[in-house]
């Protein structure tokens, strides 16, 4: 993607990286959906998993403990970081010096509930996979709903909906 993008331009890259039909850059390729559409259900209505799907969900907002859940249930000791690099030594790239091209990180009310409305689908999804995930247990899932209606208020249950703009 170029960097003097037109306005239009930019729309089209946001809603078909949100859509899945592109990959988006840095942090992640495709969105969920697109990663698991070989375990959902045939309706495209309501994103489903069968039952006998076993998921590990590690959430950025909550990385070591996740990580530490993951490693023991694999038969781990829960400790994910190698005793050699906890001196303070890089890990995985973390002192780059690429950074991303946006000045300005804030986002009005108006624009996060646009936001929530465009990852509607999306959002559907995570709260899908964060019930199913087999290392998140009631309190963690609860904690991640709270998390998720303070951006997005017009979430309120959770258990994943059918969106309007879909």
């Amino acid at each position: 993607i170029r960097k003097d993008l037109t306005p239009d331009e930019c729309a089209h890259w946001a809603w078909s990286a949100i859509e899945g039909d592109i990959p988006a850059t840095y942090h992640n390729h495709f969105n969920y959906e697109w990663y698991l559409r070989t375990l959902f259900s045939s309706s495209h209505s309501k994103p489903t998993l069968g039952n006998e799907t076993e998921l590990f969900v590690v959430r950025v907002e909550h990385l070591d403990d996740d990580w530490r859940a993951v490693d023991r249930m694999v038969g781990g000791t829960g400790e994910t970081v190698p005793t050699d690099l906890t001196d303070g030594s890089p890990i995985f790239g973390s002192t780059a010096e690429t950074h991303l091209l946006a000045t300005n990180a804030s986002l009005s009310e108006a624009g996060a509930l646009n936001l929530c409305r465009a990852l509607c689908r999306e959002i559907q999804v995570y709260k899908m996979l964060i019930f199913r995930a087999a290392n998140i247990d009631a309190a963690g899932f609860n904690q991640s709903m709270t998390e998720l209606r303070r951006y997005c208020p017009d979430e309120p249950d959770d258990t994943p909906r059918r969106c309007e703009y879909y």
